[in-house]
């Protein structure tokens, strides 16, 4: 079990901000995070070869925030993947989604993903670097706080009012046949799928 806050084990110094728990609860040992990793980590996701993806604002050794990272099952970092910048107000990920493909969807507050326009939502190659053919109308994502898959390859997104709950094709482009106006909420938060493809959501409402 994966578990991230702002936290740290006082009997286990490199026990802080991301560890992982044995089946039974107790600190998996094996599992460590660089002794130069500062910061918070808001989303996780785990790949089908046991690899982890990472979302937040955080650091390795005083560089240049990243706010995604990929580490191996041990904790360390994986070189592989590459390292991205991104800007924009109150920058950082706050949802993960791994699609079949290997392609990573991330969600959160940014504008740009190394430079290239991106609204809140993105998706990124298996390496890290950015898919630029899923492209999103910017105006429909002034935040994203979580993401989920469908099955049919449909993308889920959690934004706030008026249309906190928009879904979207496997191309980036929004999906009509999907009408969620009729929900008045301030806020989704949060959801799930279940297996027969319906929608699980709480919702704070709006008075009218």
């Amino acid at each position: 079990i994966l578990v991230a806050g702002p936290f740290q084990l006082q009997t286990q110094p490199f026990a802080r901000n991301l560890i992982r728990l044995n089946a039974n609860g107790s600190l998996d040992s094996s599992f460590r995070l660089a002794d130069v990793f500062t910061g918070l980590v808001y989303a996780i996701a785990i790949q089908p070869d046991g690899k982890i993806i990472i979302g937040g604002e955080f650091s390795f050794g005083g560089e240049p925030p990243y706010y995604v990272a990929r580490l191996n099952p041990d904790g360390t970092v994986d070189p592989s993947w590459v390292p991205a910048a991104l800007d924009g107000e109150d920058t950082c990920v706050q949802a993960i989604a791994v699609q079949k493909d290997g392609k990573v969807l991330i969600g959160g507050s940014f504008s740009t993903y190394n430079d290239v326009p991106r609204a809140n939502l993105a998706r990124l190659n298996s390496d890290g670097t950015l898919d630029e053919e899923f492209v999103t109308a910017p105006e429909l994502t002034p935040w994203v706080g979580q993401i989920e898959i469908q099955e049919n390859g449909k993308i889920l997104v959690l934004t706030p009012a008026p249309r906190p709950l928009l879904r979207f094709n496997p191309d980036g482009s929004l999906d009509p046949e999907f009408n969620a106006e009729n929900v008045a909420a301030l806020a989704i938060w949060p959801m799930a799928l279940q297996h027969d493809g319906k929608i699980l959501a709480g919702f704070s409402a709006l008075d009218d």
